[in-house]
């Protein structure tokens, strides 16, 4: 009974509140901005991980191609408040994704955390969000006041590479240094050059709170 009202419950949201598919426009009933038959416009990248073994980040996990329909979505998450996205995408994950990063047998994700000014006027941080679909699926607990940003940066958008990695350099700091984990996996929305989640990386393994760092971002922009 309590499962047929809660469905119940659902359907009535969806009829008297559809959303509208960002890429055709049609009305959705999936609680997702996205209808099914544009649905089929994401797909995984064969290629899901990168071994980075001479790096900060030993390994990254990335399994959308930054595409342009999932960079309208990603940007819908980042300014638009659509924070069913990250939902959204986790049922696109190849089952040998998911059964890898349980494998990896992580001790905490690690959102690449946002200044407390950014935050406060987003509300929210995206990386958390992603984050937290992605600790339901792996079963691996977030860990959100390990790492801060201690000062205010501007948009790495229209930086090139060099640019990028100054305007990260020193920006982070870890809240608790007598911490002691084995394997830390940073969460981010997109990788473009790695400069932000390299800078996290080197922070955490350089005060020694754990001996590795992986990443996982939900898309790489195509080399």
């Amino acid at each position: 009974m309590l499962k047929f009202k809660q469905f119940f419950l659902s359907s009535l949201i969806d009829f008297c509140f559809p959303n509208f598919c960002v890429f055709c426009g049609i009305k959705t009933f999936n609680h997702f901005p996205v209808c099914n038959p544009c649905s089929t416009k994401i797909k995984p990248q064969s290629k899901l991980i990168t071994e980075n073994p001479n790096g900060f980040i030993s390994k990254t996990w990335i399994p959308f191609e930054f595409t342009e329909e999932v960079s309208t979505l990603i940007h819908l998450l980042k300014y638009s408040e659509v924070t069913s996205v990250p939902k959204f995408f986790i049922t696109f994950f190849p089952e040998e994704l998911v059964s890898l990063l349980k494998n990896e047998d992580f001790d905490v994700l690690l959102p690449v955390p946002l200044h407390a000014v950014k935050q406060r006027e987003r509300s929210y941080n995206q990386s958390e969000l992603i984050a937290d679909q992605l600790s339901h699926l792996i079963n691996v607990k977030i860990a959100t006041k390990i790492l801060k940003r201690k000062r205010y940066t501007e948009t790495q958008t229209k930086l090139d590479k060099k640019q990028r990695e100054q305007n990260v350099k020193n920006v982070f700091e870890v809240s608790d240094k007598t911490l002691s984990l084995n394997k830390i996996l940073l969460v981010d929305d997109v990788c473009t050059t790695g400069s932000t989640t390299n800078e996290c990386a080197k922070t955490l393994l350089e005060t020694k709170i754990c001996k590795e760092v992986q990443l996982f971002a939900l898309a790489k922009p195509k080399n």
